[in-house]
């Protein structure tokens, strides 16, 4: 075959594999664009979309940052900052696709609470740090409201965070204490590892609370956020010990009309478990 017609079939090949892709990602959004070349998207609401798999993107000062997949994947990636063949476009986020993105970032956070357990265990020192945690969550909630969210995610919300990171916690520590099973042997540094890793979780919970806060008021909002805080498939959080319980937590203030019921059931199943 003349090698001009396979550089055009593969060209053809290229840009509709392209096409599909952007379909596919559109598809999340209720209005799409290409990035600017800058790397930015203008509208608050607007998040950094990778256009060849549906990651949510953030832009750190030399690359993409990967947040959270259309799968519920949650690994970290980077990739080169340069906005080359359209790789990124600027997406407003569907309800289902916003709840997503929260609720893997949320699973994300949780993820990291065995290294920091196992981190405690090790050297012995206590899961709760109260005084710490005041000032994390003062810390927080001061982000919160530079970002524009502080009226609707305030410092009740992030102590159900860190709540529900403990409650993974205390759900190891009984398993070990217990002899049911083992802590890994090696445990990350709490301070160099884990701990600037939980911060840039939070983080990026900030980015997809600014995503989400717009729907939070709809009827139908706690339906979508309970539907995906289940998918065991995509979360793996909700395997880890007590790990059900801390997503309910983590995720019950995100909407504004949840039954009273529902959230007093959910308090207080967390209150015995961080006894």
């Amino acid at each position: 075959m003349n090698s001009s017609v396979v550089s055009f079939s593969l060209l053809l090949f290229g840009l509709f594999t392209i096409r599909t892709a952007n379909s596919q990602c559109e598809k999340h959004c209720t209005n799409s664009k290409p990035m600017a070349g800058e790397g930015q998207c203008n509208e608050a609401e607007e998040v950094i979309l990778r256009s060849s798999d549906c990651a949510f993107m953030k832009k750190t000062e030399t690359a993409f940052e990967f947040v959270v997949g259309m799968n519920g994947q949650t690994e970290d990636k980077t990739t080169p900052g340069a906005n080359a063949n359209g790789a990124f476009l600027c997406c407003t986020a569907t309800q289902k696709t916003a709840t997503l993105f929260i609720v893997g970032v949320a699973n994300k956070r949780l993820m990291l609470a065995k290294d920091v357990v196992n981190y405690k265990f090790h050297h012995n020192t206590s899961i709760d740090d109260f005084v710490r945690e005041k000032q994390v969550l003062e810390s927080v909630s001061a982000q919160g409201q530079k970002a524009g969210i502080g009226g609707n995610y305030g410092e009740e919300f992030f102590q159900d965070q860190m709540d529900a990171n403990k409650m993974i916690q205390k759900g190891y520590e009984k398993l070990w204490t217990d002899n049911k099973s083992s802590p890994p042997k090696n445990a990350p540094d709490l301070q160099k590892d884990t701990r600037p890793k939980v911060t840039a979780a939070t983080e990026e919970m900030i980015l997809a609370l600014k995503v989400f806060q717009q729907f939070r008021i709809n009827k139908n909002c706690w339906t979508f956020v309970k539907t995906e805080a289940e998918k065991s498939q995509s979360f793996l959080s909700l395997a880890e010990p007590n790990g059900k319980d801390a997503m309910q937590k983590a995720v019950v203030r995100l909407c504004a009309e949840v039954e009273a019921k529902i959230v007093a059931q959910i308090d207080e199943k967390a209150k015995k478990l961080l006894a």
